[in-house]
């Protein structure tokens, strides 16, 4: 089933930080699907209107009507996390992602304010998150919900899902005697991550990879050679897709220095996939016990650690190098390490890596917007 995003207009947020966040947000090419307006699930809740909005009388369909924030400005706090770091105690490396914990309330902001949020970030992806009814003492549970600047992630983000982890473990009362909590995203699916030691785990679903017919090898590897100018054809080992034919992953000779490479990410549009992963071997100094390397690239830009694409590279190189635990390398400019690990007989694939804080701060909303502006702005869009 294809992935579900949701996106809503920007509303204006301010921000008061010890730093500024981390820029350069990639996302996948989606399609939009035109549909009716449709209003939000937090502003038709009762108790979310008590929290968030007021209102004179009631909204009809016809009619504007404006809804309030309280009175006193809402404050949330903060914090930049680098995921899948490439060594511990490194900072300004792996994936950058901020995440927000809502503490005070028992239901997530309107999708508007979520998303002007993630907009104000402008990282890869924004997480929110807030303890669940079902958390206990002895496995906490959390709601998670990812949001890009311009949609939320339904299914599964890796890096927003390890540092809301680094999260919850080390700013929450959870004991030193518990090392697994459960995250429930917005599709209902659950997510357990361990605590190993200094490092988190989670697993998600194995990627089926395909091969190609011998017209879509020919016209995808005129795409890949148009978007890296300085490989050659002889470079070009393998191309096959994945995620439902979404991912192109395409193997890249050993002896070329995959974090050399300059890619043209623009040229990525003239296809319907929406992720492209090179992958090889190369061995670096950075992370020497590695065993593949990759860069993963979108429509938009690079994802500096990009930790679903390692679904479809398990899935790969497993068989190809004879063992079910990798050490992965990526070679983007941040850098990141992580250890895979593919469970052939349950079709899953495990994560393991490293995460850190490098900033704090708080966020303020005071505003007004209009439910008929939010609503009118609301677009549900497709992965192809």
């Amino acid at each position: 089933m294809a992935d579900c995003q949701r996106s809503d207009a920007g509303i204006g947020v301010g921000g008061a930080a010890t730093g500024q966040a981390a820029a350069g947000p990639v996302c996948p090419e989606a399609k939009e699907v035109k549909t009716e307006p449709v209003a939000h699930t937090a502003l038709q809740s009762p108790s979310s209107r008590s929290l968030f909005w007021s209102s004179r009388r009631p909204s009809s369909p016809n009619r504007p009507t404006t809804q309030r924030l309280p009175p006193q400005p809402m404050s949330l706090e903060y914090t930049i996390v680098d995921t899948f770091l490439p060594s511990p105690g490194t900072a300004f490396a792996g994936n950058p992602t901020a995440v927000v914990r809502i503490v005070s309330s028992a239901v997530f902001p309107p999708d508007s304010v979520l998303q002007a949020i993630a907009i104000e970030f402008n990282t890869a992806a924004t997480t929110f998150v807030m303890e669940h009814p079902d958390s206990t003492t002895g496995l906490p549970v959390y709601s998670i919900r990812w949001f890009t600047p311009q949609y939320e992630i339904i299914r599964f983000c890796g890096h927003g899902t390890m540092a809301a982890s680094h999260c919850v473990f080390s700013q929450t009362a959870i004991g030193d005697d518990v090392d697994r909590i459960q995250f429930v995203a917005g599709n209902q699916e659950r997510y357990f991550t361990h605590r190993r030691g200094r490092q988190f785990e989670f697993e998600f679903p194995a990627y089926v990879v395909e091969e190609l017919s011998p017209d879509e090898t020919q016209t995808l590897r005129s795409v890949v050679l148009r978007s890296c100018p300085a490989l050659s054809a002889a470079d070009l080992l393998h191309i096959s897709v994945s995620n439902g034919r979404r991912d192109i992953l395409v193997e890249i000779a050993n002896d070329v220095d995959l974090g050399g490479l300059h890619v043209n990410c623009s040229v990525l549009e003239s296809v319907e996939q929406t992720r492209m992963t090179l992958t090889n071997t190369w061995k670096n100094g950075s992370v020497p016990e590695a065993d593949i390397c990759s860069r993963v690239f979108y429509k938009t830009g690079e994802n500096p650690v990009c930790g679903v694409a390692h679904s479809s590279l398990a899935v790969y190189w497993s068989p190809r190098l004879g063992k079910t635990s990798l050490v992965a390398f990526s070679a983007s400019a941040r850098r990141g390490r992580l250890e895979v690990s593919l469970d052939t007989a349950r079709h899953m694939v495990a994560l393991r890596g490293l995460a850190g804080s490098v900033m704090t701060g708080t966020i303020l909303l005071n505003w007004t917007c209009t439910d008929q502006y939010a609503r009118s702005q609301h677009k549900v869009v497709l992965e192809k």
